[in-house]
């Protein structure tokens, strides 16, 4: 997205959420993202993520994985969307 990753972020998989645990977030909320690779929850049968960005201006993306995949090319990929990204703060 063009982020500096300077705000909290989580990734969503139903009813489990992922962040970094390193910006001192408490882990009986989210699960450690560093550890979780969004290769396994596809594999998993998560097809549907949602990715929440600055959690005081909540930016939310769907991550849908729809398409099959394809030999040396790098995942995840962006494939389409509607705007440019929003700026960061």
């Amino acid at each position: 997205m063009g982020w500096e990753i300077d705000h909290m972020h989580a990734f969503e998989t139903g009813k489990e959420q992922c962040t970094d645990l390193g910006r001192g977030v408490d882990p009986c909320e989210f699960r450690d993202s560093r550890s979780v690779r969004l290769s396994h929850l596809i594999e998993q049968g998560k097809h549907c993520l949602v990715y929440e960005y600055d959690f005081g201006d909540c930016w939310r993306h769907a991550i849908e994985n729809t398409l099959p995949s394809e030999e040396n090319v790098r995942y995840p990929r962006y494939v389409d969307g509607r705007r440019a990204c929003p700026p960061q703060d």
